[in-house]
């Protein structure tokens, strides 16, 4: 009985349990695709602009609401501009078309609204979390293309075991107009 004392750790902090600094963390991997919207993104079609990316990111749910964390995702974007920059691949129907290899770095604030309408459910199956976040956008090899970056998105998390989820996580980015050295 002495040692289930000693393991509690939770505090009421509001509605609800929480637990220690150490505990609620979490890390993801993912992968998806992305596009670049620049100044001539209407010159080339959709699939021309859509590459890969990938994705790390590290958090912690300060309670079952609120939460944040720190990501880093890479993709080598596809651009097209009316004058040459220094990612240029070649020329296609009047305009230039460049290869940016970039990192978006940034850390976001996350509200789980299932759990902040709902209550808090362990067990739950599909979470509704909208996040804003702020960051920085870089182009690898190319030290002047650093811009300041905000971010906003929706994880729809989806609950697969008690330590494994599925996240379509649907966001977008803004930055400055010359990060693609236009």
């Amino acid at each position: 009985a002495s040692v289930a004392v000693f393991a509690q750790t939770e505090t009421k902090g509001g509605p609800y349990v929480t637990n220690g600094f150490w505990d609620n963390w979490f890390i993801s991997l993912g992968g998806g695709v992305s596009a670049y919207v620049g100044e001539n993104f209407n010159d080339a079609g959709l699939g021309d602009r859509i590459v890969p990316t990938a994705e790390i990111a590290f958090g912690k749910w300060i309670t079952p609401i609120y939460g944040v964390r720190v990501q880093v995702a890479g993709a080598k974007y596809q651009a097209y501009n009316l004058q040459p920059t220094p990612w240029n691949v070649g020329k296609e129907g009047g305009l230039y078309k460049s290869k940016i290899s970039s990192l978006h770095y940034h850390a976001d604030f996350m509200l789980n609204l299932s759990a902040a309408i709902g209550g808090y459910k362990a067990t739950r199956v599909y979470e509704f979390i909208p996040y804003v976040g702020f960051g920085g956008l870089s182009a690898i090899k190319h030290e002047s293309s650093n811009k300041m970056a905000f971010n906003a998105g929706l994880l729809n998390k989806f609950r697969v075991t008690k330590a494994l989820d599925i996240i379509v996580d649907v966001k977008g980015a803004v930055f400055s107009s010359q990060y693609d050295g236009q």
